[in-house]
């Protein structure tokens, strides 16, 4: 029982220390692979620039990929209040 014990103990041990070298792995990689933005300012990769990213908003009104200003459906709502007045 005791041989037991102590050979789930090193497994353990075993998969914690393999799980940790492969995250320092994974580090060391996307260190070497990143570089200094002069848009940004701070290291990243050359592909995954904060300014670059093309970030599209849901609308509040009609949820749809765009901006809640460029809603078709705001369009809709000032041109038929004008036409009641």
């Amino acid at each position: 029982m005791l041989d037991e014990f102590k050979t789930d103990i090193l497994g353990s041990i075993s998969e914690q220390l393999d799980t940790l070298n492969i995250q320092n792995k994974q580090k060391t990689e996307a260190d070497t692979l990143a570089i200094f933005c002069p848009k940004f300012g701070k290291k990243h990769a050359p592909r995954e620039c904060p300014i670059d990213a093309k970030v599209v908003e849901t609308c509040m009104i009609c949820s749809k990929s765009h901006e809640t200003k460029d809603c078709p459906s705001i369009l809709l709502v000032s041109v038929s209040s004008s036409l009641h007045q």
